[in-house]
């Protein structure tokens, strides 16, 4: 389910951030997506998130994940904290595309 979606502005940097947190029977994969939109010129906006998520091992909850990027860049900085959850099969890949 997407909780929330924004459309994104030009001047700020987008940064996406996937894992797989299981599989739903033989065949797939759970994936979770979360997305921060930041002004571009903010301090931090070029922190690598993978990285970021790995300093955090423990899975995180969605309000855990949104307070910490508001702590991280501060409310001015912030347009959106998004997640999305979905499954795919697992011999498949999936792509994502936004339109600017």
């Amino acid at each position: 389910n997407i909780r929330y979606i924004s459309k994104v502005r030009t001047d700020s940097t987008v940064m996406i951030h996937t894992e797989t947190v299981g599989f739903r029977g033989e065949y797939d994969r759970k994936v979770v997506i979360r997305a921060v939109l930041v002004n571009a010129g903010s301090v931090g906006s070029t922190v690598n998130l993978i990285q970021d998520a790995e300093a955090h091992h423990e899975h995180e909850t969605f309000p855990q994940y949104q307070k910490r990027m508001i702590k991280k860049f501060g409310y001015s900085n912030l347009h959106c904290v998004a997640e999305a959850e979905f499954v795919v099969p697992r011999k498949h890949a999936f792509w994502l595309y936004w339109l600017d």
